[in-house]
């Protein structure tokens, strides 16, 4: 896909109202970023824009905030994504991120490992979507191929480039059963429990 194409398709999807999403049936998810370590507006918002264009492809509507939740934000179960540097992780060090499937609302993306790559705005947009799914899907699910791949490999970041790594059917399912459990409040908060991590 032609990356003016990809502009005109990230600028429509932009400009549609809250009303016609709200037709369309797609459930939404509201996402605070809280941007520690200064990634360039231009990058996150073209990271940004990409992620809701490939939710939007699996039946999800994102609504990005910025900073922390206040009290009256806490209905909507959000999630909370932490841009920084780097962070220790053990037993994985080339984790571009980590998330708390099980608590349901942090995620912790490593900005200094994604950083260095060729495009990092279109590195953070899959990784983001990689941890966001595993928020809504509620647990630690990686699949064989595509964004939920345990472990990226140098073809999938090529594909990466052309818009071209996406979600597979159980994915999908997974994300809207997973949905349907946060929609009931069955999402577990589990502070202890080891975290998923991006592909590294």
């Amino acid at each position: 896909m032609k990356i003016t194409v990809m502009v005109v398709m990230v600028v429509a999807a932009m400009s549609l109202p809250a009303e016609e999403h709200a037709r369309a049936g797609r459930p939404t998810v509201t996402v605070f970023v809280e941007n520690h370590v200064g990634v360039p507006s231009s990058d996150l918002f073209a990271a940004k824009s990409m992620a809701r264009l490939m939710f939007q492809s699996a039946g999800v509507e994102l609504r990005w905030r910025v900073g922390q939740p206040l009290p009256r934000d806490l209905d909507q179960r959000p999630i909370v994504v932490q841009i920084v540097s780097d962070a220790p992780t053990p037993g994985q060090p080339h984790a571009l991120a980590w998330a708390m499937p099980f608590e349901g609302v942090h995620i912790r993306i490593l900005y200094g490992r994604i950083q260095g790559a060729a495009q990092p705005r279109i590195v953070l947009a899959y990784v983001l979507v990689h941890e966001i799914t595993h928020m809504l899907q509620g647990i630690d699910h990686h699949s064989p191929t595509g964004i939920m791949k345990a472990r990226w490999n140098y073809l999938d970041f090529v594909e990466m480039q052309w818009h071209q790594l996406g979600f597979r059917a159980e994915d999908i399912e997974l994300i809207h059963l997973g949905l349907d459990a946060r929609a009931s409040g069955r999402v577990t908060v589990a502070r202890a429990l080891p975290p998923a991590s991006a592909p590294r």
